[in-house]
Protein backbone atom coordinates (compact mmCIF):
# COMPACT_ATOMS: atom_id res chain seq x y z
CA UNK A 1 0.00 0.00 0.00
CA UNK A 2 2.93 2.06 -0.21
CA UNK A 3 6.29 2.56 -2.12
CA UNK A 4 9.73 3.17 -1.86
CA UNK A 5 12.45 4.81 -3.83
CA UNK A 6 15.81 5.58 -3.29
CA UNK A 7 16.37 8.57 -3.56
CA UNK A 8 19.89 10.62 -3.13
CA UNK A 9 23.01 9.97 -1.38
CA UNK A 10 24.75 11.71 1.50
CA UNK A 11 26.39 14.13 0.03
CA UNK A 12 23.33 15.09 -2.20
CA UNK A 13 21.16 15.39 1.21
CA UNK A 14 24.14 17.64 2.83
CA UNK A 15 24.50 19.89 0.00
CA UNK A 16 20.09 20.39 0.29
CA UNK A 17 20.25 20.82 3.38
CA UNK A 18 22.70 23.46 3.21
CA UNK A 19 21.32 25.07 0.42
CA UNK A 20 17.88 24.85 2.25
CA UNK A 21 16.50 23.38 -0.63
CA UNK A 22 14.96 20.25 1.29
CA UNK A 23 11.58 21.54 2.97
CA UNK A 24 9.76 20.74 -0.47
CA UNK A 25 10.90 17.11 -0.51
CA UNK A 26 10.53 16.37 2.72
CA UNK A 27 6.58 17.56 2.62
CA UNK A 28 5.11 14.25 1.39
CA UNK A 29 7.35 11.74 3.24
CA UNK A 30 6.88 9.13 5.42
CA UNK A 31 9.97 7.61 6.34
CA UNK A 32 13.51 8.57 6.10
CA UNK A 33 16.79 5.80 6.60
CA UNK A 34 19.84 4.60 5.60
CA UNK A 35 21.20 2.20 3.33
CA UNK A 36 24.51 0.21 4.38
CA UNK A 37 26.94 1.09 3.05
CA UNK A 38 28.42 -2.30 0.25
CA UNK A 39 31.01 -3.63 2.99
CA UNK A 40 28.49 -4.00 5.95
CA UNK A 41 30.37 -6.77 7.09
CA UNK A 42 33.66 -5.36 7.34
CA UNK A 43 32.16 -2.29 9.52
CA UNK A 44 33.36 -2.62 13.01
CA UNK A 45 33.95 0.87 14.43
CA UNK A 46 32.04 4.45 15.08
CA UNK A 47 35.02 6.53 14.52
CA UNK A 48 34.85 9.54 11.94
CA UNK A 49 37.25 9.06 9.06
CA UNK A 50 38.90 12.15 10.39
CA UNK A 51 39.52 12.33 14.19
CA UNK A 52 40.70 15.79 14.61
CA UNK A 53 37.92 17.35 12.88
CA UNK A 54 35.50 19.18 14.51
CA UNK A 55 32.09 17.13 16.11
CA UNK A 56 29.19 17.39 14.34
CA UNK A 57 30.50 18.99 10.86
CA UNK A 58 29.12 16.86 7.93
CA UNK A 59 32.14 17.69 6.14
CA UNK A 60 33.72 15.55 8.88
CA UNK A 61 31.61 11.89 8.68
CA UNK A 62 32.72 8.54 9.08
CA UNK A 63 33.16 6.44 5.49
CA UNK A 64 30.34 4.26 6.29
CA UNK A 65 28.26 6.78 6.27
CA UNK A 66 29.67 8.48 3.07
CA UNK A 67 29.18 5.60 1.22
CA UNK A 68 25.61 4.91 2.09
CA UNK A 69 22.62 6.09 0.44
CA UNK A 70 19.63 7.63 1.65
CA UNK A 71 16.05 5.89 1.01
CA UNK A 72 13.18 7.96 1.03
CA UNK A 73 9.68 6.19 1.87
CA UNK A 74 7.30 8.25 0.14
CA UNK A 75 2.95 7.47 0.25
CA UNK A 76 1.35 5.71 -2.81
CA UNK A 77 -1.30 8.30 -3.18
CA UNK A 78 -3.81 6.01 -5.44
CA UNK A 79 -3.48 3.32 -2.84
CA UNK A 80 -3.70 5.87 0.30
CA UNK A 81 -6.76 7.56 -1.18
CA UNK A 82 -8.24 4.18 -2.06
CA UNK A 83 -7.61 3.09 1.54
CA UNK A 84 -9.17 5.82 3.19
CA UNK A 85 -12.61 5.50 1.69
CA UNK A 86 -12.49 2.02 2.68
CA UNK A 87 -15.31 0.84 5.82
CA UNK A 88 -14.15 -0.78 8.59
CA UNK A 89 -15.79 -3.72 7.22
CA UNK A 90 -13.90 -3.24 4.04
CA UNK A 91 -10.77 -3.14 5.82
CA UNK A 92 -11.64 -6.47 7.96
CA UNK A 93 -12.21 -8.16 4.47
CA UNK A 94 -8.71 -7.62 3.45
CA UNK A 95 -7.74 -10.38 5.27
CA UNK A 96 -10.60 -12.16 5.46
CA UNK A 97 -11.75 -12.18 1.82
CA UNK A 98 -13.45 -14.20 -0.66
CA UNK A 99 -11.54 -16.72 -0.68
CA UNK A 100 -10.90 -17.19 2.70
CA UNK A 101 -14.55 -16.98 3.61
CA UNK A 102 -14.75 -19.80 0.69
CA UNK A 103 -12.57 -22.31 2.28
CA UNK A 104 -14.31 -22.00 5.81
CA UNK A 105 -17.63 -22.50 3.90
CA UNK A 106 -16.19 -25.67 1.51
CA UNK A 107 -14.54 -27.02 4.57
CA UNK A 108 -17.66 -26.80 7.01
CA UNK A 109 -19.91 -28.31 4.39
CA UNK A 110 -17.52 -31.05 3.60
CA UNK A 111 -17.57 -31.76 7.73
CA UNK A 112 -20.84 -31.57 8.35
CA UNK A 113 -21.86 -34.19 5.84
CA UNK A 114 -18.83 -36.17 6.81
CA UNK A 115 -21.26 -36.72 10.14
CA UNK A 116 -24.29 -37.09 8.04
CA UNK A 117 -25.52 -33.47 9.20
CA UNK A 118 -27.00 -30.79 6.94
CA UNK A 119 -25.28 -27.76 7.02
CA UNK A 120 -25.09 -25.34 3.46
CA UNK A 121 -23.45 -22.52 5.26
CA UNK A 122 -23.10 -20.26 3.01
CA UNK A 123 -20.58 -16.93 2.76
CA UNK A 124 -23.70 -14.53 4.01
CA UNK A 125 -24.42 -16.25 6.85
CA UNK A 126 -20.98 -17.25 7.63
CA UNK A 127 -20.63 -13.41 7.92
CA UNK A 128 -23.73 -12.83 10.22
CA UNK A 129 -21.64 -15.39 12.28
CA UNK A 130 -18.24 -13.30 12.40
CA UNK A 131 -20.36 -10.74 13.67
CA UNK A 132 -21.95 -12.04 16.67
CA UNK A 133 -18.43 -13.11 17.79
CA UNK A 134 -16.93 -9.85 17.03
CA UNK A 135 -20.05 -8.23 18.90
CA UNK A 136 -19.36 -10.90 22.01
CA UNK A 137 -15.92 -9.10 21.96
CA UNK A 138 -17.58 -5.73 23.96
CA UNK A 139 -21.25 -6.95 24.48
CA UNK A 140 -20.16 -10.06 26.86
CA UNK A 141 -22.71 -12.21 28.65
CA UNK A 142 -21.60 -14.97 31.22
CA UNK A 143 -23.54 -17.44 28.76
CA UNK A 144 -23.87 -17.23 25.29
CA UNK A 145 -27.32 -18.05 25.01
CA UNK A 146 -28.13 -15.17 26.66
CA UNK A 147 -28.14 -13.17 23.81
CA UNK A 148 -31.39 -15.69 22.63
CA UNK A 149 -33.26 -15.27 25.95
CA UNK A 150 -36.31 -13.36 26.43
CA UNK A 151 -35.60 -12.08 29.67
CA UNK A 152 -34.94 -8.47 29.63
CA UNK A 153 -31.75 -8.00 31.09
CA UNK A 154 -30.02 -10.11 28.71
CA UNK A 155 -31.79 -10.44 25.47
CA UNK A 156 -30.14 -8.84 22.29
CA UNK A 157 -32.53 -8.12 19.65
CA UNK A 158 -29.15 -7.55 17.21
CA UNK A 159 -28.36 -10.75 17.88
CA UNK A 160 -31.51 -12.80 17.75
CA UNK A 161 -33.05 -10.80 14.66
CA UNK A 162 -30.08 -11.81 13.09
CA UNK A 163 -29.83 -15.66 13.47
CA UNK A 164 -31.12 -18.44 15.73
CA UNK A 165 -29.93 -19.86 18.68
CA UNK A 166 -29.51 -23.16 17.37
CA UNK A 167 -28.48 -22.64 13.91
CA UNK A 168 -25.08 -20.67 15.31
CA UNK A 169 -24.74 -23.87 17.88
CA UNK A 170 -25.15 -26.14 14.42
CA UNK A 171 -22.28 -23.80 12.75
CA UNK A 172 -20.18 -23.66 15.51
CA UNK A 173 -19.47 -27.17 16.18
CA UNK A 174 -19.36 -27.43 12.58
CA UNK A 175 -16.72 -24.94 11.78
CA UNK A 176 -13.76 -26.66 9.84
CA UNK A 177 -10.59 -25.72 8.38
CA UNK A 178 -9.26 -27.91 6.76
CA UNK A 179 -9.92 -31.42 5.23
CA UNK A 180 -9.55 -34.21 7.92
CA UNK A 181 -8.43 -36.46 5.40
CA UNK A 182 -5.42 -35.19 4.31
CA UNK A 183 -3.69 -33.72 7.89
CA UNK A 184 -0.16 -33.74 8.19
CA UNK A 185 0.54 -35.81 11.19
CA UNK A 186 3.78 -34.03 11.91
CA UNK A 187 2.24 -30.73 12.30
CA UNK A 188 0.63 -30.27 15.53
CA UNK A 189 -1.69 -27.42 14.18
CA UNK A 190 -2.80 -29.30 10.57
CA UNK A 191 -6.53 -28.33 11.81
CA UNK A 192 -5.75 -24.44 11.50
CA UNK A 193 -2.58 -24.63 9.32
CA UNK A 194 -4.96 -23.58 5.94
CA UNK A 195 -6.26 -20.24 7.76
CA UNK A 196 -3.07 -19.41 9.21
CA UNK A 197 -1.27 -19.69 5.69
CA UNK A 198 -3.86 -17.27 4.11
CA UNK A 199 -3.66 -15.13 6.69
CA UNK A 200 -0.45 -14.75 7.09
CA UNK A 201 -0.09 -13.43 3.11
CA UNK A 202 -2.36 -11.36 3.49
CA UNK A 203 -1.60 -9.89 6.75
CA UNK A 204 2.31 -9.52 5.05
CA UNK A 205 0.66 -7.83 1.32
CA UNK A 206 -1.36 -5.53 3.06
CA UNK A 207 1.38 -4.35 6.15
CA UNK A 208 2.89 -1.30 5.90
CA UNK A 209 5.98 -0.74 4.92
CA UNK A 210 8.49 0.10 7.63
CA UNK A 211 11.98 -0.85 8.56
CA UNK A 212 11.97 -1.83 12.00
CA UNK A 213 10.03 -5.25 12.96
CA UNK A 214 9.49 -7.02 16.29
CA UNK A 215 9.56 -10.44 16.98
CA UNK A 216 8.36 -11.66 20.16
CA UNK A 217 5.86 -14.24 21.92
CA UNK A 218 1.95 -14.31 22.61
CA UNK A 219 -0.30 -16.02 24.79
CA UNK A 220 -3.87 -17.53 23.86
CA UNK A 221 -5.59 -18.40 27.16
CA UNK A 222 -6.26 -22.11 26.63
CA UNK A 223 -7.35 -24.59 29.81
CA UNK A 224 -8.01 -27.87 27.82
CA UNK A 225 -6.07 -30.71 27.38
CA UNK A 226 -3.26 -30.61 24.41
CA UNK A 227 0.15 -31.35 23.52
CA UNK A 228 1.17 -27.92 23.12
CA UNK A 229 -0.12 -25.99 25.74
CA UNK A 230 2.13 -23.98 27.80
CA UNK A 231 2.73 -22.85 31.02
CA UNK A 232 4.72 -19.59 31.88
CA UNK A 233 4.69 -18.52 35.22
CA UNK A 234 4.04 -14.75 36.05
CA UNK A 235 2.86 -13.70 32.62
CA UNK A 236 -0.88 -12.35 32.18
CA UNK A 237 -2.60 -15.55 30.44
CA UNK A 238 0.06 -18.15 32.38
CA UNK A 239 -2.20 -21.27 30.27
CA UNK A 240 -2.61 -21.36 26.57
CA UNK A 241 -0.72 -21.70 23.79
CA UNK A 242 2.34 -19.54 22.50
CA UNK A 243 2.53 -17.88 19.17
CA UNK A 244 5.41 -16.13 17.87
CA UNK A 245 4.42 -13.00 16.60
CA UNK A 246 6.38 -10.51 14.07
CA UNK A 247 4.54 -7.01 14.23
CA UNK A 248 5.42 -3.39 13.01
CA UNK A 249 6.49 -0.63 15.85
CA UNK A 250 2.85 0.19 16.41
CA UNK A 251 1.22 -3.40 16.66
CA UNK A 252 -0.06 -4.50 12.92
CA UNK A 253 0.83 -7.90 12.88
CA UNK A 254 2.59 -9.38 9.88
CA UNK A 255 3.69 -13.02 10.91
CA UNK A 256 2.12 -15.57 13.45
CA UNK A 257 3.06 -19.43 13.95
CA UNK A 258 1.89 -21.89 16.63
CA UNK A 259 5.07 -23.04 18.71
CA UNK A 260 5.01 -26.91 18.55
CA UNK A 261 8.17 -27.46 20.44
CA UNK A 262 11.23 -28.73 19.48
CA UNK A 263 9.75 -30.84 16.94
CA UNK A 264 8.32 -27.99 15.23
CA UNK A 265 8.56 -26.61 11.66
CA UNK A 266 10.64 -23.73 12.56
CA UNK A 267 13.59 -26.23 14.03
CA UNK A 268 16.97 -25.74 12.65
CA UNK A 269 19.97 -27.79 13.74
CA UNK A 270 22.72 -25.76 12.83
CA UNK A 271 21.00 -22.74 14.93
CA UNK A 272 18.51 -23.73 17.36
CA UNK A 273 14.96 -23.20 17.80
CA UNK A 274 14.96 -19.16 18.52
CA UNK A 275 17.30 -18.28 15.81
CA UNK A 276 15.12 -20.57 13.81
CA UNK A 277 12.24 -18.61 14.38
CA UNK A 278 14.07 -15.37 13.45
CA UNK A 279 15.57 -17.00 9.89
CA UNK A 280 12.00 -17.75 9.00
CA UNK A 281 10.56 -14.63 9.27
CA UNK A 282 13.21 -13.08 7.75
CA UNK A 283 12.87 -15.35 4.29
CA UNK A 284 8.79 -14.48 4.50
CA UNK A 285 9.42 -10.34 4.45
CA UNK A 286 12.56 -11.13 1.58
CA UNK A 287 10.09 -13.45 -0.10
CA UNK A 288 7.90 -10.32 -0.98
CA UNK A 289 10.14 -7.46 -0.97
CA UNK A 290 13.68 -6.83 -0.57
CA UNK A 291 14.53 -4.00 1.86
CA UNK A 292 17.19 -3.29 4.80
CA UNK A 293 14.56 -4.52 7.40
CA UNK A 294 16.23 -4.13 10.95
CA UNK A 295 14.79 -6.84 12.98
CA UNK A 296 14.43 -6.45 16.93
CA UNK A 297 14.02 -9.62 19.58
CA UNK A 298 14.60 -10.44 23.00
CA UNK A 299 17.24 -12.57 24.69
CA UNK A 300 15.30 -16.14 23.88
CA UNK A 301 16.55 -15.72 19.89
CA UNK A 302 19.50 -13.69 20.01
CA UNK A 303 23.07 -15.71 19.70
CA UNK A 304 26.10 -14.02 17.25
CA UNK A 305 25.76 -16.89 14.78
CA UNK A 306 21.97 -15.27 13.95
CA UNK A 307 22.96 -11.62 13.47
CA UNK A 308 26.07 -13.30 11.38
CA UNK A 309 23.54 -15.16 9.51
CA UNK A 310 21.13 -12.13 9.27
CA UNK A 311 24.11 -9.82 7.85
CA UNK A 312 24.54 -12.83 4.77
CA UNK A 313 21.09 -12.39 4.36
CA UNK A 314 21.50 -8.73 3.85
CA UNK A 315 19.32 -7.83 6.88
CA UNK A 316 19.85 -6.06 10.43
CA UNK A 317 19.10 -7.43 13.47
CA UNK A 318 19.26 -5.98 17.49
CA UNK A 319 18.54 -7.70 20.67
CA UNK A 320 19.17 -8.98 23.84
CA UNK A 321 21.94 -11.51 24.34
CA UNK A 322 22.40 -14.10 27.02
CA UNK A 323 26.00 -14.20 28.83
CA UNK A 324 26.18 -17.42 27.60
CA UNK A 325 25.71 -16.72 24.49
CA UNK A 326 28.19 -14.19 23.41
CA UNK A 327 31.31 -16.60 23.03
CA UNK A 328 33.43 -15.54 25.89
CA UNK A 329 32.92 -11.63 25.15
CA UNK A 330 35.90 -9.69 26.56
CA UNK A 331 33.52 -7.88 29.17
CA UNK A 332 33.51 -8.37 32.76
CA UNK A 333 29.68 -8.84 33.67
CA UNK A 334 30.30 -9.84 37.22
CA UNK A 335 32.51 -6.23 37.51
CA UNK A 336 30.12 -4.19 36.21
CA UNK A 337 27.36 -4.80 39.06
CA UNK A 338 29.29 -2.24 41.03
CA UNK A 339 29.72 0.21 38.94
CA UNK A 340 27.46 3.46 38.59
CA UNK A 341 24.46 3.35 36.84
CA UNK A 342 24.61 4.60 33.34
CA UNK A 343 27.74 3.36 32.27
CA UNK A 344 28.85 0.97 29.59
CA UNK A 345 31.22 -1.60 27.93
CA UNK A 346 31.26 -2.74 24.31
CA UNK A 347 33.05 -4.83 22.15
CA UNK A 348 33.23 -5.60 18.31
CA UNK A 349 34.18 -9.42 17.18
CA UNK A 350 35.94 -10.21 14.47
CA UNK A 351 32.57 -10.46 12.18
CA UNK A 352 31.15 -6.94 13.30
CA UNK A 353 28.85 -7.98 15.92
CA UNK A 354 28.80 -5.34 18.27
CA UNK A 355 28.10 -6.77 21.96
CA UNK A 356 27.12 -3.73 24.59
CA UNK A 357 26.60 -4.04 28.61
CA UNK A 358 24.71 -0.89 30.16
CA UNK A 359 24.25 -0.83 34.04
CA UNK A 360 20.85 0.48 34.52
CA UNK A 361 19.14 -1.15 37.99
CA UNK A 362 20.95 -4.20 36.61
CA UNK A 363 23.07 -5.01 33.52
CA UNK A 364 21.70 -5.49 30.61
CA UNK A 365 23.85 -7.10 27.84
CA UNK A 366 22.62 -6.32 23.86
CA UNK A 367 24.12 -7.08 20.36
CA UNK A 368 23.56 -5.59 16.91
CA UNK A 369 25.09 -5.99 13.58
CA UNK A 370 24.15 -3.16 12.41
CA UNK A 371 24.37 -0.60 15.36
CA UNK A 372 26.39 1.43 17.41
CA UNK A 373 26.78 3.17 21.00
CA UNK A 374 27.07 6.43 19.39
CA UNK A 375 25.67 8.79 19.85
CA UNK A 376 24.87 9.13 23.46
CA UNK A 377 21.26 9.37 24.66
CA UNK A 378 20.03 10.10 28.04
CA UNK A 379 17.47 8.10 29.69
CA UNK A 380 15.16 9.23 32.21
CA UNK A 381 15.24 7.27 35.63
CA UNK A 382 14.36 7.80 39.32
CA UNK A 383 16.68 8.25 42.08
CA UNK A 384 16.42 6.75 45.50
CA UNK A 385 19.06 8.39 47.07
CA UNK A 386 18.12 11.87 45.24
CA UNK A 387 14.48 11.12 45.38
CA UNK A 388 14.29 12.96 42.54
CA UNK A 389 14.34 11.99 38.84
CA UNK A 390 17.82 12.14 36.90
CA UNK A 391 19.00 11.79 33.57
CA UNK A 392 21.23 8.69 32.85
CA UNK A 393 23.85 8.08 29.86
CA UNK A 394 22.27 5.39 27.45
CA UNK A 395 23.63 4.24 24.51
CA UNK A 396 21.99 4.18 21.02
CA UNK A 397 21.79 0.41 20.69
CA UNK A 398 20.00 0.41 23.85
CA UNK A 399 17.52 3.24 22.82
CA UNK A 400 17.27 1.91 19.83
CA UNK A 401 15.75 -1.51 21.10
CA UNK A 402 13.46 0.21 23.91
CA UNK A 403 11.49 2.03 20.95
CA UNK A 404 11.31 -0.93 18.66
CA UNK A 405 10.30 -3.54 20.74
CA UNK A 406 7.25 -3.23 22.00
CA UNK A 407 5.37 -3.48 18.77
CA UNK A 408 4.09 -7.41 20.09
CA UNK A 409 2.68 -6.06 23.59
CA UNK A 410 1.27 -3.66 21.96
CA UNK A 411 -1.11 -5.76 19.77
CA UNK A 412 -2.05 -8.07 22.81
CA UNK A 413 -2.92 -5.12 24.67
CA UNK A 414 -5.04 -4.54 21.74
CA UNK A 415 -6.80 -7.44 20.96
CA UNK A 416 -7.23 -8.24 24.93
CA UNK A 417 -9.06 -5.08 25.47
CA UNK A 418 -12.19 -6.54 23.24
CA UNK A 419 -10.99 -10.08 22.89
CA UNK A 420 -14.43 -12.65 21.45
CA UNK A 421 -15.73 -13.98 24.46
CA UNK A 422 -17.58 -17.08 23.37
CA UNK A 423 -15.53 -20.11 23.39
CA UNK A 424 -15.64 -23.68 22.00
CA UNK A 425 -15.59 -27.36 22.79
CA UNK A 426 -12.99 -27.64 20.42
CA UNK A 427 -8.95 -26.86 20.94
CA UNK A 428 -8.29 -25.14 17.93
CA UNK A 429 -11.25 -22.62 18.70
CA UNK A 430 -9.21 -20.28 21.01
CA UNK A 431 -6.44 -20.02 17.88
CA UNK A 432 -9.29 -19.49 15.36
CA UNK A 433 -10.99 -16.53 17.26
CA UNK A 434 -7.58 -14.88 18.18
CA UNK A 435 -6.85 -14.71 14.34
CA UNK A 436 -10.44 -12.92 14.01
CA UNK A 437 -9.34 -11.09 16.30
CA UNK A 438 -5.83 -10.13 15.02
CA UNK A 439 -7.61 -9.46 11.82
CA UNK A 440 -9.82 -6.89 13.37
CA UNK A 441 -6.71 -4.93 15.13
CA UNK A 442 -4.87 -5.06 11.80
CA UNK A 443 -7.37 -3.45 10.18
CA UNK A 444 -8.48 -0.84 12.95
CA UNK A 445 -4.71 -0.66 12.48
CA UNK A 446 -4.28 0.55 8.53
CA UNK A 447 -7.77 2.76 9.04
CA UNK A 448 -5.29 5.19 11.95
CA UNK A 449 -2.66 5.12 9.09
CA UNK A 450 -4.78 5.97 6.02
CA UNK A 451 -7.80 8.27 8.01
CA UNK A 452 -7.24 11.79 9.44
CA UNK A 453 -9.85 11.37 12.27
CA UNK A 454 -9.85 7.57 13.04
CA UNK A 455 -11.93 5.58 15.45
CA UNK A 456 -10.96 4.24 18.22
CA UNK A 457 -11.08 0.43 18.17
CA UNK A 458 -14.29 -0.01 20.12
CA UNK A 459 -16.02 2.11 17.95
CA UNK A 460 -14.23 0.49 14.47
CA UNK A 461 -15.00 -3.12 15.87
CA UNK A 462 -18.82 -2.10 16.31
CA UNK A 463 -18.96 -0.71 12.98
CA UNK A 464 -17.75 -4.19 11.82
CA UNK A 465 -19.99 -6.43 13.89
CA UNK A 466 -23.56 -4.11 13.22
CA UNK A 467 -22.80 -3.87 9.40
CA UNK A 468 -22.69 -7.84 9.00
CA UNK A 469 -25.58 -8.11 11.68
CA UNK A 470 -28.19 -6.20 9.84
CA UNK A 471 -27.04 -7.24 6.30
CA UNK A 472 -27.03 -10.50 6.74
CA UNK A 473 -29.46 -11.34 9.09
CA UNK A 474 -30.76 -14.83 8.14
CA UNK A 475 -33.35 -15.64 11.12
CA UNK A 476 -36.65 -16.45 9.87
CA UNK A 477 -39.88 -14.75 10.40
CA UNK A 478 -41.43 -16.64 13.67
CA UNK A 479 -44.56 -18.48 13.22
CA UNK A 480 -45.57 -20.80 11.22
CA UNK A 481 -45.90 -20.66 6.96
CA UNK A 482 -48.27 -21.48 5.18
CA UNK A 483 -50.86 -22.86 7.57
CA UNK A 484 -51.34 -26.07 9.54
CA UNK A 485 -49.68 -28.99 8.76
CA UNK A 486 -51.64 -31.93 7.24
CA UNK A 487 -50.75 -34.21 10.65
CA UNK A 488 -52.10 -31.21 12.75
CA UNK A 489 -53.84 -32.24 16.04
CA UNK A 490 -55.78 -29.76 17.93
CA UNK A 491 -54.66 -29.52 21.56
CA UNK A 492 -57.37 -28.21 23.15
CA UNK A 493 -60.35 -30.84 22.17
CA UNK A 494 -59.59 -32.35 26.15
CA UNK A 495 -59.85 -35.58 24.88
CA UNK A 496 -56.96 -38.68 24.88
CA UNK A 497 -54.40 -36.27 26.35
CA UNK A 498 -52.68 -38.70 27.92
CA UNK A 499 -48.95 -38.55 29.74
CA UNK A 500 -46.50 -41.02 29.33
CA UNK A 501 -42.65 -41.70 30.70
CA UNK A 502 -39.77 -41.06 28.04
CA UNK A 503 -36.28 -42.32 28.21
CA UNK A 504 -34.63 -39.33 27.36
CA UNK A 505 -35.49 -35.89 28.35
CA UNK A 506 -36.55 -33.54 25.77
CA UNK A 507 -37.89 -29.42 26.66
CA UNK A 508 -41.28 -28.99 28.05
CA UNK A 509 -43.58 -27.31 25.35
CA UNK A 510 -44.91 -25.11 27.57
CA UNK A 511 -42.30 -23.80 30.14
CA UNK A 512 -39.34 -25.32 27.74
CA UNK A 513 -37.38 -26.62 30.80
CA UNK A 514 -36.35 -30.22 31.10
CA UNK A 515 -38.70 -33.06 31.76
CA UNK A 516 -39.50 -36.84 31.47
CA UNK A 517 -42.70 -37.27 30.90
CA UNK A 518 -44.80 -36.47 27.01
CA UNK A 519 -48.05 -36.67 25.37
CA UNK A 520 -48.69 -39.20 23.70
CA UNK A 521 -51.24 -37.43 21.86
CA UNK A 522 -49.34 -34.25 20.70
CA UNK A 523 -46.17 -36.27 20.96
CA UNK A 524 -43.79 -33.14 22.49
CA UNK A 525 -42.53 -33.28 26.06
CA UNK A 526 -44.82 -31.93 28.77
CA UNK A 527 -44.37 -31.64 32.17
CA UNK A 528 -47.54 -32.73 34.67
CA UNK A 529 -47.36 -29.05 36.01
CA UNK A 530 -48.02 -27.67 32.64
CA UNK A 531 -50.39 -29.61 31.43
CA UNK A 532 -53.54 -28.50 32.28
CA UNK A 533 -52.13 -24.98 30.93
CA UNK A 534 -50.33 -26.88 27.95
CA UNK A 535 -54.00 -28.05 26.68
CA UNK A 536 -56.10 -25.07 27.70
CA UNK A 537 -57.10 -22.52 24.76
CA UNK A 538 -55.34 -18.97 26.03
CA UNK A 539 -58.42 -16.36 25.08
Amino acid sequence: MASFSKGLTVHEVTELLEQGDIDDILNDVNDIFMEPPANVNNYVTDEDSDDEGPVGDINHMPASLLNAHIVIHTPDTEDAEVANKLQPYELFELFFDQQVLEMIVDYSNTYASNKNQTLQIDINELKCFLGILLLSGYNEVSRRRMYWEKSPDTHNNLVSDAMRRNRFEQIFSNIHFCDNSKLDEHDKFSKIRPLISMLNSRFLIHAPHQQFHSIDESMVPYFGRHGCKQFIRGKPIRFGFKILVGTLRLGYVVWISPYQGKSGDLQNTEYGLGASVIISYANNLLAHRIAPYHLVFDNFFTGLPLLEKLSEMGLYGTGTIRSNRTKKCPINLVAMKKIERGSYESYVSDSGILVCAWKDNSTVTIASNNVGVEPITAAKRWSVSDKRSIRIPQPKIIHLYNQNMGGVDRMDQNVSQYRISIRGKKWYSCIVLYCIDLAVQNAWQLHKLHTEKPMDLLAFRRHIATYYLQKFNTAPTPGRKGGKPSNYIPRYDGAMHYLVSQEKQTRCAECHQKTTSRCIKCDVGVHLKCNIQFHTLKQ
